[in-house]
């Protein structure tokens, strides 16, 4: 978290002023600030392209345990034998659901330091993703410092077999650090012999050049170091800001087609985020009914039933009204699947309560079962429970009986 100092608002700014097509967000190990970055890059008028910069277990992801391949030191597995990085990107909507359950089953399944996929998991959910070889903590990358060159070729072929060819990518950086140029020319030479596309990329943890300074600081927060500390994690230099389209070019002016791939996977990569849909679940219903007019019978027979068969103008007035605002507002789905999960508790002898809240004021709840009080002979609104002005998802309180609260939430699971 406190890796990277950039602003989302100020970098998509930076890169509509610079006239960027497109910027991608891979946080370590999370999607978990893809939403906010989604919105504020489209704001800008710039395409936001949603990846990870995985960590990735040396061997599988429910081996909790360091996994020494040499005695290299530092040049050994990164994170002392955890895991190895890669950068993995969402080209479509079917890839972006990938990415998050990567993200998940990660944490999930694989946390061991940090959370961790494995080739298991990127065999199954590899749809729909471009990968690339990843920073200089990547595998390819750390075997081929260790001297391990059959070994880096053989973990390239799996990884491109997994993506497709035309999916996975070379992935070469310029810092001005040495961890980069001591395995350009090995990377350089493995991507010839397997035909991978290059790609250049800029690692930027802040936007501007001058705020490596304040960068440093928030390093030294995360490791719990000071500035005078000379041993303390830092960077090497003031180079991972955000570069522009004629320093990235200059940058790899030996080898443009690194950069024309950067804008090829720009081009690639569009994927959508929904907002203020209605995801509630469908409620099953009998043939012939919707849920709009099932929930208006269901209604009308459980106030019926609290009437003793006779109901009076008022509450018939009231009645029609709440439903005219559920059904208007996309709710007969969510008063039917609450009032089941209260009917499925009462059969089968769970307790549960009268409800409680905003929700006692709504006579449709009372007709269904939901609550206990009578709305209208208490003086109760129904404007504090759901108001047409003001939408919002309506919130019922129910109290069910914690020692078989599991069996709930397994019927409400299995339903």
């Amino acid at each position: 978290m406190l890796d990277g100092a950039a602003r989302v608002g100020d970098l998509v700014a930076e890169v509509a002023k610079q006239e960027m097509p497109a910027i991608a967000m891979t946080d370590h190990g999370n999607v978990f600030g893809a939403f906010d970055f989604y919105k504020q890059a489209k704001k800008a008028g710039v395409k936001p392209i949603i990846g990870i910069e995985a960590y990735v277990a040396p061997e599988s992801r429910f081996d909790k345990r360091r996994v020494k391949w040499a005695e290299g030191g530092e040049d050994d597995v990164s994170g002392g034998g955890a895991y190895t990085h890669m950068t993995i990107l969402a080209e479509n909507n079917e890839g972006l659901g990938n990415l998050f359950r990567l993200s998940s089953l990660a944490s999930l399944e694989g946390y061991y330091y940090k959370p961790r996929m494995d080739r298991e998991l990127l065999s199954k959910y590899s749809k729909g993703l471009i990968a690339t070889t990843g920073c200089p903590g990547g595998e390819i990358q750390t075997r081929l410092r260790m001297g391990a060159y059959k070994e880096a070729i053989r973990a390239a072929s799996e990884l491109r077999d997994i993506f497709g060819p035309e999916n996975f990518f070379l992935e070469i950086m310029d810092h001005g650090i040495e961890i980069e140029s001591r395995v350009k020319a090995d990377l350089l030479k493995l991507g010839k012999e397997l035909k991978l596309p290059l790609l250049a990329t800029n690692d930027l943890h802040y936007t501007f050049k001058e705020d490596a300074a304040s960068h440093e600081v928030l390093l030294c927060v995360q490791s719990g170091s000071i500035l005078a500390d000379p041993k303390r994690f830092k960077f090497d230099n003031d180079s991972f800001y955000l570069k522009s389209p004629q320093e990235m070019r200059e940058l790899f002016k030996e080898i443009p087609e690194s950069c024309d791939n950067t804008l090829l996977i720009a081009e690639r990569c569009n994927v959508t985020l929904r907002e203020g849909e209605n995801l509630l679940p469908k409620f099953s219903v009998p043939a012939g009914e919707t849920e709009d007019s099932w929930l208006r019978k269901e209604t009308e027979r459980g106030l019926s039933e609290r009437m003793h068969g006779d109901i009076p103008s008022l509450h018939r007035e009231r009645m029609n009204y709440e439903l005219d605002v559920m059904i208007k507002m996309g709710f007969p789905g969510y008063f039917l699947v609450v009032a089941d999960l209260v009917g499925h508790a009462k059969r089968e002898g769970i307790r549960v309560g009268p409800g409680r809240g905003s929700a006692a004021g709504s006579l449709v709840s009372y007709a269904l079962g939901i609550t206990a009080l009578d709305p209208i002979e208490h003086g109760l609104l129904f404007e504090r429970f759901l108001n047409p002005e003001r939408i919002s998802m309506p919130d019922i309180d129910l109290d069910f009986d914690e020692r078989r609260r599991s069996e709930m939430i397994r019927y409400a699971t299995q339903k």
